[in-house]
């Protein structure tokens, strides 16, 4: 059984995951359109890859914090080498 910390851990977790996935996507399609349009922004790219960065730790500390690198409570763990 799961406590409740747990469980609002593993939905700000999901949540995180979700923000952070949408940062990279955008972040690939700031670097095409800097492609197509011939220009470079690199204080522009390393900001954002920062900001990225940040949302990615947070993720690595709530799964730590789970003690998982995965899925949902409950669900079964991942080994270290990510089988």
């Amino acid at each position: 059984m799961r406590s409740m910390a747990d469980v609002r851990t593993w939905l700000e977790l999901r949540r995180q995951r979700r923000e952070r996935e949408a940062m990279l996507l955008d972040l690939g399609a700031l670097v095409y359109e800097l492609h197509r349009q011939g220009e470079r922004a690199p204080e522009l790219l390393q900001r954002k890859a920062a900001e990225i960065g940040e949302v990615d730790r947070h993720v690595r500390t709530l799964e730590d914090t789970l003690g998982q690198r995965g899925g949902a409570p409950g669900t079964a763990q991942r080994l270290p080498n990510g089988q």
